[in-house]
This record gives C-alpha cells, sequence and structure tokens, in this order.
C-alpha cells in the first residue's frame, strides 16, 4: 500500500473512532424519551437522511402508528430535518439525531430490550459524516446499489422496514396557522439545485426559462433552495434561497401556479401536496428511467414528469417550455 493509500484509509479509520462519542448521548437521550411514558411498549420508526426521503416516507408513519395505536411510536430523523415531519400526528414522540451514525449505534441496543423497530434505511447506506454503513438486509436483497429497481421510494422504506408495500401520495403536515408569504399573488416556484450532479439542469437553461416565463406571464418567479447560483435579473423573479423554513416553503408550495425543478428533496414537497408540478428528470447512475415518486398514476407521471432519454442536463429548453405552456393553458399569457 502506498503512501497515499495509506493515509486515506488512516483518516477514515480516525473518523469512525471519532464517531464513537455519539453513543452516549444517544443513549441518554432515548432514555429521557422512554422514561416520560414507562407503562406503554415502545415501537421505533427510523430514517435519518435526506429532506425528501423523510417526506416520501410519511405514509408509513401513518401505517404504522394505525397498526399500533395502543403503543408509544418514537419517530427518529435527523435534527437538520425535524421541521418537515415535526406536524405529524403519527407519532407519540420524536428523537433527533445528529447522523445515521448515531442511529447505527443506538439500534442493536433497542433490540436487546426487545422494542419493536422499524428501520426504513437503504441497506448498505453509509452515514455521510462518519461514512459508517448500515446494516438493514431484507428478504429481497434491496440495497444502495438496487433500490430503484423496485419502484418508487416508499416502496423501498416498506421493504426495509418489513411491511406490506403501500401505494400512496405522502402527505406534508402543516400547523393550522401556516400561511404562504406570497398569499394572494400569483406565483411560480422553482428549484434549481441537487446533490447529485447527475439531476442538475445547466443554469444557463434555467435562465432562460425565468426569462421565458417572465415575458409571456404575469406571475411571479420565485427560486427556493438553500442557494442560487442564477444571478438572475429577471422581471418578477426572487431569490429566496436560504431565507425559508420548511413550514414555510411547504406553505408557499401549497399555493403556487406552478412548481418546476430537478429530482430534489424539494420535488417531493410537491408531490405530498398534488400541486401543479413538471419535474426534470434524466437518467440517473444506471438508470435510464426511475419514479420516485408514490401514488402517481401513468397519466400523472406522463403529464408531471420529464422522463428524458438522456441526463437531465441535456434536456431541451423547448421541451420543458411547450410542457410549461401545457401545464398553464387556463391560466393565459399576458
Amino acid at each position: 500500500m502506498n503512501v497515499t493509500k495509506m493515509s486515506r484509509s488512516f483518516g477514515i479509520r480516525l473518523v469512525k473512532l471519532q464517531s464513537l462519542s455519539l453513543i452516549v448521548p444517544a443513549i441518554l437521550n432515548f432514555t429521557k424519551i422512554v422514561l416520560a411514558s414507562p407503562r406503554q411498549k415502545k415501537v421505533i420508526i427510523s430514517l435519518v437522511q435526506r429532506l425528501g426521503d423523510n417526506v416520501a416516507a410519511e405514509p408509513v408513519d401513518t401505517y404504522i402508528k394505525r397498526l399500533h395505536s395502543e403503543k408509544f411510536v418514537i419517530r427518529i430523523v435527523g435534527a437538520t430535518f425535524l421541521e418537515a415531519i415535526v406536524h405529524n400526528p403519527n407519532r407519540d414522540a420524536i428523537l433527533p439525531v445528529s447522523c445515521l451514525s448515531e442511529w447505527i449505534y443506538l439500534k442493536p441496543l433497542l433490540k436487546i430490550f426487545r422494542f419493536r423497530v422499524y428501520d426504513l434505511h437503504i441497506h448498505k447506506t453509509f452515514c455521510e459524516k462518519f461514512r459508517l454503513i448500515i446494516h438493514n438486509p431484507n428478504k429481497l436483497d434491496l440495497d444502495i446499489s438496487n433500490y430503484l429497481s423496485f419502484g418508487c421510494l416508499l416502496n423501498a422504506y416498506c421493504i426495509g422496514a418489513n411491511i406490506p408495500l403501500i401505494d400512496a401520495k405522502p402527505k406534508y403536515w402543516l400547523p393550522e396557522h401556516a400561511v404562504s408569504p406570497f398569499q394572494g399573488s400569483h406565483y411560480i416556484i422553482v428549484h434549481t439545485q441537487s446533490t447529485a450532479a447527475e439531476r442538475q439542469w445547466p443554469v444557463k437553461s434555467w435562465n432562460q426559462l425565468i426569462s421565458y416565463l417572465a415575458e409571456h406571464y404575469r406571475v411571479k418567479i420565485l427560486e427556493i433552495g438553500i442557494v442560487s447560483n442564477l444571478h438572475c435579473c429577471a422581471t418578477g423573479y426572487e431569490n429566496l434561497c436560504g431565507q425559508l423554513s420548511f413550514t414555510q416553503i411547504a406553505a408557499l408550495m401549497r399555493e403556487c401556479l406552478l412548481f418546476v425543478g430537478i429530482d430534489s428533496g424539494f420535488s417531493h414537497f410537491a408531490n405530498a401536496f398534488s400541486v401543479n408540478k413538471l419535474v426534470l428528470m434524466g437518467n440517473y447512475d444506471r438508470y435510464d428511467t426511475y419514479l420516485p415518486f408514490s401514488g402517481m398514476g401513468d397519466a400523472e407521471v406522463k403529464a408531471d414528469l420529464i422522463q428524458f432519454n438522456g441526463t437531465a442536463s441535456k434536456i431541451p429548453l423547448k421541451l420543458v417550455t411547450e410542457q410549461v405552456q401545457i401545464k398553464l393553458k387556463d391560466f393565459g399569457k399576458k
């Protein structure tokens, strides 16, 4: 082994060793929740990583709470995504964890005490912080290398949790007071960036699409996300990236005229609210065609998704504008 490989191997081991510091807080925080309801039997549902995954998994939360209505259901989630599920009534407590590795250490301890554990994680998923790998084998040999071959993300969660497949749209639970920051306005939401480079559509194409929308429709064009790289100056365009909470984005999404985005966490928001949407998708990883969203019939898939035969970066602007025209045909142009 050369020096570079030895150094890299040592670095990985050191990071994994550092993850051991998670054991104590994981146990202490879980114990506090358990002691708050000592008489009830406990059921655990865990899905830690990614915003879209936690939105897409909502039907599993609902199913398991109904299945164990007399028991105390604890939902484990990454602290970053707590706000996206906190208003869902189908659990009795939520335990936020810092990362997937914290759950990896906690899971075997729960089984020792014979708690019923529904682990929704896809087998062999790794922790993005400490590089530990979750082991959640299943009867169908589904793992991180093939999970999209089994249909939508919801199917993968059901298989991982060893429950029947659920064919339903997720529901995004909002507090009663939540209202769109642009209530009363006609607006289109765009979300332009993904953590996966293969899912991106070019900046130039986004700028041209936004200019087209501004020229032809009397609407605001609102960009959501973490950060924007568009540098767009079209009339009616507003960059809201990094300014809104998940609750505000969900309330905004619920009342939008149209959502246009790539396959990302916020496209799962759009699916949860059944809004008018157009999701730009191309080949991803080893998959020529894939469907991450649950509860979509063939007609909805055809109308709401551009499943392009090629990378998403090659989707023609003309194809997108033509689909937008169809989506906004009842709204009318300037």
